[in-house]
């Protein structure tokens, strides 16, 4: 037995991992709950630096044996829940949502996965719960602590207790300030970067410094209540829109040291965290804390969501722990054998898994040999269907080879389409329009990029002078654009495609803070472009694009063939697909129309609609690209065509008769003549 063990420590960690599973569950009362991260990190910089300090005093510390019983404490039920996640995604998930996975559980290994959720989303962003391993930042975090307290005690080993409280107090003053820093700025790191922590974990190493004795036992009592009151005021009050961790982090974690200081001489604390269910509660928060998050994720793609749902999750999440504290963790943990033995096969044989587990999943499309024949056929033809991020214009030197000009590259009329991403993404629409109305089209569109020509010089708010790389790309390209659309007479229509529905917001975001570009700033540009092209005699024709989809219909269709797919209705209510469209698209197309006779929109946002709802899918072909929310899939092009076509049939029949009777377009004078070389614009 340890003979710093201290029971109520262990009560303090039921506490601490009860305030994380209820706020995950989402009762709204504990919002607050996700303190208990907190006070599991205070927690683990006290009894962590008791350990060391001990063995140090007597001489028998070795970092070998140190790290090799913290993997031996760890790694078991960690890789249990994470290898169980796995082969979740597998049965129930699309292969890219598996190999997510899969990264994350490489992530994890490597000592990192915090930094890796922290480049993907933010912890109180509402799609992080589509994330089933995202709890496990917090022990990266730990992993991190643990690879430099050990360094830092030995360096201090032979200072005074002074000397060491001095440090420790620099060392945790200077994190929370960069955390409040972090967290006034808004660094995406904020929440899950290690640095921003380590104030957390000193707390608890001064704690182990500090010789804390009140006279009597009902001061004791007081003491300790009162961080109980800290905590639960904390949990109680905080929310998401706490800025959080900085000072506000603060709070709990002193909580947390009142608690653990005034303990042990408290008849009170005694009885709350010292009693026979507190304890073993606590000795089995960490498969507790491991399990829960991917069980409430598994609950969630059943769309078992109530407050009974939850109820049911926890008391599942509540078997599995069990399950794996008696038959993994603890046998494992006592298992009696060498250090390099022990070494093997929690660090060695963990890591080669990993690797070989992720190289597997590299080489096989996301592990798609493990799905069923019907959706490998399916998955592999949507594979293909994401749209080429990088511009054929932007790719190959001018004059282009003819079959760089898809739709009719012999047709009568010549036509660019201008735009981002999502203008990439209706390539194949455009093919199908182009061959049915004999036009030669060309792209000329730009990931990330406004197709919008900017006459004045960039102004990002906030930026100062640090403009970033994507916008000077965008201003470069789109001048280019704008100036071989001007020159090329025999371009007789610019289609222009982007996602309107940024008009809501900053148009991209190269920081949580600083937009590449605002949203009045393009949408002035995007009149001014207009009139641009209207004066030259141009036809401009606006998609408004398609719904954007909420995250729990992404891939929902192709779902269905997976191993124990649901076949649920991939749909959303119409209202609230077409909410943001008419507050946020529909009166910049409408401005448009009304101040430029030139302009004319074709209505494709409301293709996949109804009166009451707004599928995914058309006869059954999933629309959405694979992990995407947004981006038409490519091959659904022509399909989708054909249901514009059939939903709104008069207006690309009105756009080109009307041209061809009012402004007729003239045939290139030498059709299966290249498009003029950048040389020969300029």
């Amino acid at each position: 037995m340890n003979i710093f063990y201290r029971k109520d420590i262990d009560g303090l960690r039921a506490l601490a991992v009860l305030l994380v599973i209820i706020c995950h569950a989402g009762f709204k009362s504990f919002s607050g709950g996700f303190i208990g991260v907190d006070i599991f990190f205070v927690i683990s910089g006290f009894v962590v630096t008791n350990s060391i300090t001990a063995s140090l005093e007597q001489g028998r510390f070795r970092f070998s044996e140190f790290y090799v019983r913290r993997a031996k404490r760890l790694v078991p039920a960690l890789y249990t829940v994470m290898l169980v996640t796995l082969a979740f995604g597998i049965l129930l998930l699309v292969p890219d949502a598996a190999y997510s996975i899969m990264k994350n559980i490489g992530a994890v290994t490597i000592f990192s996965s915090n930094i890796y959720i922290s480049s993907l989303i933010g912890y109180f962003d509402p799609s992080a719960e589509n994330m089933p391993l995202l709890h496990t930042w917090s022990l990266s975090v730990e992993e991190q602590f643990y690879l430099v307290l050990p360094l830092l005690l030995f360096l201090l080993r032979r200072q005074s207790d002074r000397s060491k409280i001095l440090i420790d107090s620099a060392i945790l003053i200077g994190s929370l300030s960069a955390s409040q820093w972090a967290v006034s700025v808004g660094s995406p790191g904020s929440y899950y970067l290690f640095q921003f922590r380590i104030f957390e974990f000193m707390l608890g190493v001064i704690a182990t410094r500090i010789s804390f004795s009140l006279s009597n036992s009902r001061n004791n009592d007081v003491v300790l209540l009162l961080g109980v009151a800290i905590i639960f005021a904390c949990a109680l009050t905080m929310d998401a829109l706490t800025p959080f961790p900085g000072l506000a982090a603060l709070l709990p974690c002193l909580g947390a040291v009142t608690i653990i200081l005034s303990c042990q001489k408290s008849p009170v604390g005694q009885i709350i965290f010292g009693n026979r269910s507190s304890v073993m509660l606590g000795k089995l928060s960490y498969s507790l804390y491991l399990w829960h998050w991917p069980v409430f994720f598994a609950f969630r793609h059943f769309d078992l969501k109530s407050a009974w749902a939850m109820f049911g999750a926890i008391i599942v999440s509540l078997v599995l722990t069990v399950f794996t504290f008696l038959y993994i963790e603890q046998p494992l943990r006592q298992m009696k054998m060498s250090l390099k033995k022990a070494a093997l096969l929690f660090i060695g044989m963990p890591f080669l898994l990993v690797v070989c587990l992720t190289a597997t999943g590299k080489l096989t499309h996301n592990f798609l040999f493990l799905y069923p024949p019907k959706f490998q056929e399916i998955y592999k033809v949507l594979a293909v269907s994401r749209h080429d991020n990088r511009s054929t214009f932007a790719q190959k030197e001018l004059p282009l080879p003819a079959k760089d000009v898809f739709g009719n590259p012999l047709g009568i009329t010549d036509a660019v389409i201008w735009g981002d991403s999502h203008a990439l993404s209706f390539r194949n629409f455009f093919d199908a329009l182009g061959k049915e109305y004999n036009v030669a089209m060309f792209d000329m569109s730009w990931p990330g990029c406004p197709p919008v020509y900017f006459s004045e010089a960039l102004a990002i708010p906030g930026s100062g002078k640090n403009i970033p790389p994507n916008a000077t790309i965008c201003k470069t390209n789109n001048d280019l654009v704008m100036k071989y659309i001007l020159f090329h007479s025999e371009i007789k229509i610019v289609f222009i495609s982007s996602r309107w529905l940024t008009f809501k917001d900053d148009w991209i975001k190269f920081d949580e803070i600083h937009p590449i570009f605002s949203t009045e700033q393009v949408k002035k540009s995007l009149f001014e472009t207009v009139k641009v092209l209207q004066a030259s005699g141009k036809k401009i024709v606006f998609i408004d694009d398609l719904p954007e989809i909420p995250k729990s219909l992404k891939d929902c269709v192709i779902s269905r063939d997976t191993w124990f797919g649901k076949n649920n209705s991939c749909s959303m209510q119409a209202d609230d697909a077409l909410r943001p469209y008419n507050a946020y698209i529909a009166p910049v197309m409408a401005d448009l129309q009304s101040q430029f006779s030139a302009v004319t929109v074709l209505h494709t946002y409301d293709v996949l609609c109804d009166l009451n709802w707004c599928h995914t899918d058309i006869s059954g072909h999933q629309i959405y690209q694979v992990d995407d929310v947004n981006h038409l899939a490519l091959t659904a092009g022509p399909i989708f065509y054909k249901a514009y076509r059939e939903k709104h049939p008069l207006e690309l029949d009105q756009l080109f008769h009307r041209r061809s009777t009012s402004q007729p377009l003239e045939k290139n004078d030498n059709t299966d003549r290249p498009i003029a070389s950048n040389a020969e614009q300029l």
